[in-house]
């Protein structure tokens, strides 16, 4: 139950813009306009400090993570200040946090990797455009509301042997097999010019 001696910032905002427009707009008395002036410059002073506190009341406060250890043997100490994260003798890295006033959804990123071949006189193109991926990768992350935006990425291979490699990340592991295989149609649609159907949209080179 909400207490009339802890008004909310949204009340108090109105008390004062409330109070600020009467003194404006107050009556003729000498006495009353003598000290109008002076009610006026502490009333907007009184609006800086209530849209301070409005401003804060909407920022989420921070933390300091001071991380000690590698891997299995990783220890962390919470800090409300960064001096003190960094003072901390045992930590060799100081990571800042906002803390969240609600449950945070997390999902897992999906990253599917494979390496393009380009095919010889006696080989299939069908073949060497392999439907299935040479590496797949997941972790959990902080959703950020794009459930099939999938993020496609391509560059040469190292080794030349077989020459492109292409990556595709998304939170939906079916948006991802679809990706694939509209890049694989084209491919084997060109007769095996992956470099030019790379080069097209939607794909990015790194």
């Amino acid at each position: 139950m909400k207490s009339a001696l802890a008004p909310t910032g949204a009340e108090l905002h109105h008390d004062v813009e409330a109070l600020y427009q009467e003194i404006l707009t107050g009556g003729p008395d000498a006495a009353y306009r003598a000290t109008r002036d002076q009610l006026v410059h502490e009333l907007e002073q009184l609006r800086e400090e209530v849209a301070g506190l409005r401003a804060s009341a909407q920022t989420p406060p921070k933390v300091y993570l001071a991380i000690a250890g590698e891997h299995g043997d990783r220890q962390i100490q919470v800090f409300a200040r960064q001096e003190d994260a960094e003072a901390y003798d045992p930590a060799h890295t100081v990571q800042e946090r906002e803390v969240s006033f609600a449950a945070i959804d997390a999902r897992t990123w999906h990253k599917a990797t494979w390496v393009i071949s380009v095919p010889g006189a006696f080989e299939q193109m069908f073949d060497l455009v392999n439907a299935f991926p040479t590496q797949v990768k997941r972790e959990v992350r902080d959703f950020d509301g794009e459930p099939d935006e999938v993020a496609i990425s391509w560059w040469k291979h190292p080794e030349g042997l077989r020459p492109w490699v292409v990556e595709f990340e998304c939170w939906n592991q079916g948006s991802i097999r679809a990706a694939w295989q509209d890049l694989r149609g084209r491919i084997i649609a060109s007769g095996g010019a992956v470099e030019s159907v790379l080069k097209q949209p939607p794909y990015t080179r790194t």
